[in-house]
């Protein structure tokens, strides 16, 4: 399930109906509906306008649909396998995705053209569209978008073997920090200085999602507890903590 960009409706589906629906949260009633051929849903995403929703299924393709008018608005074809997570630059004109295909892969959300395709898994784009993450084997890359060209920026972030279970990432609302979560903690990757910055010792963290003001992060552990993590700055340096 995902919330629309301005929380007042909710997209919900891998449900036995076989539907993809979206739901007034005021009133409870279905506003939409669009099909799920194959009852299972490995992702959905909102444009950030809330005017295109993008939903996988296990037909290997990611489908964006067109929310007030319900028609089909591009299909993205390539991965070979079920699409996991993805998601819109906050201008909406790029998105990513990634698979168990083993590849990462920007698009273009207008065209459906891919625009670049990477090894590795766990991808995440910075709300700018200019950083591109993932995970390939024990390392971090992370990769630059400019224009029309895409550069691999070197980082000295690796995760050992014992920690690969469960990773997913986000990066931070101004593009600036990546958090990768692991069966042994948190990490906090600085874009810019292209370094690990801080680690959390929090256990088998398997879900990471930066507050819209990057002023704090929600953690979820093994255990399905969430817990608030406030993020800020002192002379340069990220401190998290009250």
């Amino acid at each position: 399930a995902e919330f629309s960009p301005d929380g007042s409706k909710i997209a919900v589906g891998g449900n036995a109906q076989r539907l993809v629906q979206i739901f007034d949260l005021k009133t409870g009633n279905e506003l939409r509906q669009f099909p799920d051929p194959t009852e299972h849903v490995g992702g959905i995403a909102w444009h950030p306008d809330g005017s295109l929703l993008a939903i996988s299924n296990n037909d290997f393709l990611i489908h964006l649909w067109n929310v007030q008018t319900g028609q089909e608005h591009s299909t993205l074809r390539g991965h070979q396998s079920l699409p996991f997570a993805f998601g819109f630059s906050s201008h909406g004109d790029r998105l990513s995705s990634w698979s168990w295909d083993g590849t990462v892969r920007l698009w273009d959300s207008a065209s459906g053209q891919e625009l670049l395709r990477v090894p590795g898994i766990c991808g995440r784009l910075s709300q700018d569209g200019r950083r591109l993450a993932c995970r390939e084997g024990t390392q971090i890359k992370l990769w630059e978008v400019a224009g029309e060209e895409y550069l691999t920026l070197p980082t000295s972030v690796s995760v050992a073997a014992s920690e690969l279970y469960n990773n997913s990432s986000r990066v931070s609302p101004d593009g600036r920090w990546l958090a990768v979560t692991s069966s042994q903690g948190l990490r906090l990757v600085d874009l810019i200085r292209r370094r690990q910055v801080m680690r959390l010792p929090i256990g088998n963290a398997e879900g990471v999602i930066f507050h819209p003001s990057g002023s704090a992060l929600l953690v979820t552990v093994a255990n399905q507890e969430t817990s608030r993590w406030p993020l800020h700055l002192m002379d340069g340096e990220l401190q998290i903590g009250p």
